[in-house]
């Protein structure tokens, strides 16, 4: 076992909605699920990066589902020296959503454990297809957009 080139330096839970359904069930059992990244770079360490993810879920269509609701996951992220900037950018644009939308996974479960409808656990994704596009402002913000669709 090794040490990941991508250390994660804190986690937090920012803003939290959760509405369990008003009757009960039955419920959908498809979820839409969506998701939007803000990346922030330190200006002072390049290596360092804050990263947000806002999950939001709801039903697909007018079945309800258990809870619907959306969780906002911060986490400060260090990405070690000995990667190179392209494959820096690409570990940062995986790594860091996939490893806060576990958190946003684990926190809803938890918190829906004692509700009236149960566990509800958010479907698995992934973010393999995501890119980061360095913004020409000085703030270094950065944008996350797909890869084109390889067929």
């Amino acid at each position: 076992m090794q040490n990941s080139p991508l250390q994660l330096n804190s986690l937090f839970v920012g803003d939290f909605e959760l509405k369990p359904a008003p009757t009960p069930g039955p419920f959908q059992t498809k979820v839409n699920v969506t998701t939007e990244i803000n990346y922030g770079r330190n200006e002072d360490n390049m290596k360092q990066w804050l990263v947000e993810l806002v999950v939001r879920f709801k039903s697909p269509d007018e079945q309800p589902i258990q809870y619907v609701g959306a969780v906002k996951i911060e986490g400060i992220f260090t990405v070690l020296p000995v990667m190179e900037e392209p494959q820096h950018l690409r570990l940062v644009a995986v790594t860091c959503p996939t490893i806060l939308y576990g958190t946003a996974r684990e926190v809803i479960a938890n918190l829906t454990a004692r509700g009236k409808h149960g566990v509800f656990l958010l479907p698995s994704v992934s973010f393999a297809d995501q890119q980061i596009k360095e913004s020409p402002d000085k703030e270094k913000r950065v944008t996350v957009t797909p890869e084109p669709a390889r067929q």
